[in-house]
């Protein structure tokens, strides 16, 4: 009955950070400029790489509350202290190159990036713990089939950039409609 619960939480979850996340990161210089101003510019990069974080932040704390109740404590502190390892290997190997390579904003990209990377290391191993119990196949086709709309509208936005901000009314109409398609 719990893997039951955790599916269905898992699939009502990511339907709600998914389309968020994309909007964060599709928007990010319109966000960034809009609340920030011109001045903080060079952080869109580090917005829109640190939006896919939200999604493997909600997945990473719905595996550990379902370890929590298989009392599986001692795992979740392994992976969150392997985490913490490889977060911080990352970040002494990115933020000095994508400082180099991508100029000003550069180093808080490299830092996002090793966030991201190192979060996904923590979700990927935590539901691996659980294993294939914690996912059925309308978890794992809604999910994938919401990464596929995101992919399509991530590539629309591109094309529709010289648009300016009116681009985030139209990525959020054609994530919509992808989604009800």
């Amino acid at each position: 009955e719990m893997f039951a619960v955790v599916t269905g939480a898992m699939r009502a979850v990511m339907m709600l950070v998914i389309p968020i996340m994309l909007l964060l990161g599709v928007g990010a210089d319109v966000l960034i400029r809009c609340l920030f101003g011109e001045a903080f510019a060079p952080a869109t990069l580090s917005l829109g790489i640190l939006s896919a974080q939200f999604v493997l932040t909600y997945l990473a704390m719905m595996a550990t509350i379902c370890l929590t109740i298989l009392d599986r404590a001692w795992a979740i502190a392994a992976v969150s202290f392997a985490g913490i390892l490889i977060d911080t290997v990352l970040n002494a190997v990115l933020v000095p190159r994508a400082a180099r390579w991508l100029g000003l904003g550069g180093a808080s990209a490299g830092a996002a990036t090793a966030q991201v990377l190192a979060e996904a290391f923590v979700a990927v191993a935590l539901l691996g713990l659980i294993g294939a119990r914690a996912f059925d196949r309308a978890c794992v086709s809604s999910i994938g089939k919401a990464i596929l709309c995101c992919l399509v509208v991530i590539g629309a936005d591109a094309l529709l950039r010289p648009l300016g901000p009116v681009r985030l009314a139209s990525d959020a109409a054609l994530y919509v409609a992808l989604a009800f398609i």
